[in-house]
């Protein structure tokens, strides 16, 4: 199945797709993306800007315990080639409700292959076996690929956040 994961729960470790790994970005990526460096195992045009907001954020937060290190972004990684193409992430850890907001993108490159598709069904099965009942995401209101991206993995649109943007939950058993 192309988004199940062998990660029973989430970890430090990959979840791993049918094509996918999803590293947890490490101290060492988090500085490469704000010191503006790329590394090898990155394709071109990889971070994003978008990633490097991400990275900002994340070195803004206290050193990460353990128990917070499945909750830090990951990068998407094709295995058949060996480097990411994008991030796909929690916003932070769960809240009282066992909910999470999630976001993902990719280079322009790697867009159009169902990598997207395959990363959040990834981390969506992977929240699950963690004990999360709802994942939630937005999108900006004329990104319709990504708006597919989230109901191909079965969120429902669910009105709009404050700022106007689209906003999609899927409830997990």
């Amino acid at each position: 199945m192309t988004g199940a994961t062998e990660t029973a729960a989430l970890s430090h470790l990959p979840v791993r797709t049918a094509r996918l790994d999803l590293h947890v970005f490490t101290r060492e990526d988090v500085t490469a993306m704000l010191e503006g460096r790329r590394l090898p195992r990155w394709v071109e045009g990889y971070p994003r800007e978008d990633d490097v907001d991400v990275a900002r954020h994340v070195a803004s937060l206290p050193a990460p315990g353990p128990q917070d290190v499945p909750w830090l972004p990951r990068h998407i990684v094709v295995r058949e080639i060996g480097l990411a193409v994008g991030s796909v992430g929690f916003f932070g850890p769960p809240g009282p409700d066992a909910s999470v907001e999630i976001g993902y993108g990719l280079v322009e490159g790697a867009r159009h292959q169902g990598y997207a598709s395959e990363a959040v069904a990834g981390l969506v099965a992977a929240a699950q076996a963690a004990g999360i009942r709802l994942v939630v995401a937005h999108t900006l209101p004329d990104n319709v690929p990504s708006q597919a991206v989230l109901l191909r993995n079965r969120f429902l649109p669910t009105g709009r956040n404050e700022d106007g943007e689209p906003r999609f939950e899927r409830r997990l058993p």
